[in-house]
C-alpha cells in the first residue's frame, strides 16, 4: 500500500450534499401530508490529491414548522420560503478506507435559503490508511517524503478513537438561473488515548489531538444551462474553499469549476439522484504549490 493510498480520507465536501434550493417547496405538499415525515440520503463520494473515498448514511426524522394551511404560507413566495422549513433529528453512519463512525445531529432549517446543522460523532480510524498519524509535535514535517519513512517505523500510525462534535450553517439560494449558495462548518476534534499532533486527512491539515479548532468555509456560484421538466437539471459554475486549524495555525485553499447535475437538494427532495463534480488547484496548502484537486460527489434521497 502506497503512502498516497494511506491517505484515503473522506471528501472536503460531503456536507455540500446536504443543502436545499427554494425551488424545493414545489415538491413538497405531495409529500409532507402530516406534520412529521422521515428522510434517508445515501452518499457516495471520491477525491484525488489526497485520494480518498467514502460511503455515507443519514437517517432523518424532522416535524415541519408552518403547515401547509400556516397563515405565513399564503403567498407565493411564503410557500416557497417556508415549505421545507422543519427542525428534526438524526443520525449518521459513514465508513471509507481510513476509517467508520457514527453520531447523532440536530436539524434546524428556518427557511428554504437557511439550513443549520449539529452532529457529534464517534470515528474508529485505521491506522494503516494515515487517517490520523502521529508526530511528536506540529513542527515534524509531513510532506509525501517524510510520510514514506514514518509509515515504516512501528507505532508511527495508529489506529484512534476519534470524537468530533460539527456545527454547520448553510445560506444557499436560486434567482432565475443563477445558483449561489455559502456553507460555513466549525469542527471540534479529540483523538484519545495518547493525545499529540495528528495528521487529520479529511482537511489535509496537521491538527492538535485535543479538542483543536478547525474551521471551514465553501462557496459555489453556479449557472443553470439546463432545467427542462423531462430532464436532470444541469448547472455549470465555479466554487471556492478554505480551511484552517486554530492551534496549528495549518491553512488549506482550493478554488476550480463545479458541475451540478440533478437537483442540487439533499434531504429535502425524495426520490432524487443528483452529483456534483469540483475540478480546480490546492491554491494554499502544506505543500505551497499549485496542485490538481478533484472531488466527484453523488448522492441520492429517498
Amino acid at each position: 500500500m502506497t503512502p498516497r493510498w494511506r491517505g484515503m480520507v473522506a471528501p472536503l465536501l460531503l456536507l455540500l450534499l446536504g443543502q436545499a434550493c427554494p425551488q424545493v417547496a414545489q415538491a413538497l405538499p405531495g409529500e409532507l401530508g402530516s406534520n412529521w415525515t422521515t428522510g434517508m440520503e445515501l452518499n457516495l463520494s471520491g477525491r484525488f490529491n489526497p485520494v480518498g473515498a467514502s460511503v455515507g448514511g443519514r437517517a432523518t426524522v424532522r416535524r415541519r414548522l408552518f403547515h401547509e394551511d400556516h397563515v405565513l404560507r399564503k403567498t407565493g413566495l411564503g410557500n416557497v420560503l417556508l415549505a421545507p422549513s422543519a427542525v428534526g433529528l438524526a443520525v449518521t453512519a459513514d465508513t471509507s478506507p481510513a476509517y467508520v463512525r457514527a453520531g447523532v445531529g440536530l436539524e434546524f432549517m428556518p427557511a428554504a435559503v437557511w439550513r443549520m446543522r449539529l452532529t457529534w460523532q464517534a470515528t474508529q480510524t485505521f491506522g494503516n490508511f494515515g487517517f490520523l498519524m502521529k508526530f511528536e509535535d506540529r513542527t515534524d514535517p509531513y510532506g509525501p517524503i517524510h510520510r514514506v519513512f514514518r509509515g515504516r517505523v512501528p507505532g508511527a500510525m495508529q489506529a484512534r478513537l476519534v470524537q468530533r462534535l460539527m456545527a454547520e450553517n448553510l445560506f444557499q439560494v436560486k434567482l432565475w438561473r443563477i445558483i449561489l449558495f455559502n456553507l460555513t462548518n466549525v469542527e471540534l476534534g479529540r483523538v484519545g488515548p495518547g493525545g499529540g499532533w495528528f495528521y487529520n486527512g479529511e482537511y489535509d491539515l496537521l491538527v492538535r489531538g485535543a479538542w483543536d479548532v478547525v474551521g471551514r468555509n465553501v462557496f459555489l456560484a453556479a449557472v443553470s444551462v439546463l432545467d427542462g421538466k423531462s430532464m436532470p437539471e444541469l448547472a455549470v459554475g465555479g466554487f471556492h474553499m478554505v480551511a484552517a486549524s486554530v492551534w496549528s495555525r495549518g491553512v488549506t485553499m482550493q478554488a476550480g469549476a463545479a458541475v451540478v447535475v440533478g437537483p442540487p437538494v439533499r434531504g429535502i427532495i425524495p426520490r432524487s439522484a443528483s452529483w456534483i463534480i469540483l475540478a480546480g488547484f490546492h491554491l494554499w496548502d502544506r505543500h505551497r504549490q499549485s496542485t490538481p484537486y478533484l472531488v466527484w460527489l453523488m448522492s441520492l434521497a429517498f
